[in-house]
């Protein structure tokens, strides 16, 4: 595992949120639905427990060697939750467990090579 900082870990989670955000976007009408239909209201992010999140996914962000380690490292991430809220929540879908899943993959492979492209900018 890299030296772990909090500059890297503000850094890391900082860029996590940026590569997060075009998927967030693009799939809030998928995701607005199911989630009204899970609980009875909209969905309504909490700051806090949010940024606790990207702050866990940067320090995880430190423990890949390669780009390869990266994807699976998202991919098992996003997994698990995923997997987890499909397995208990009544009306999760499937689909979108697997895009979402898959996506933790691309996104965790992307903020790590663009972290390290930084970083070796930087040396």
């Amino acid at each position: 595992m890299k030296h772990i900082t909090p500059v890297s870990i503000f850094v890391s989670a900082v860029l996590v949120f940026l590569l997060d955000l075009p998927w967030l976007y693009i799939n809030q009408d998928w995701a607005g639905p199911m989630i009204l239909s899970i609980q009875g209201s909209p969905m309504k992010v909490r700051l806090i427990p949010a940024l606790i999140t990207y702050i866990l996914l940067a320090y995880l962000l430190h423990i890949p060697k390669n780009i390869v380690e990266a994807f699976l490292l998202g991919v098992a991430t996003y997994g698990v939750y995923d997997a987890t809220n499909y397995a208990t929540l009544k009306n999760y879908s499937p689909i979108f467990a697997v895009a979402d899943t898959l996506w933790g993959g691309i996104l965790m492979s992307m903020a790590w090579w663009i972290r390290n492209r930084y970083l070796k900018m930087y040396r």
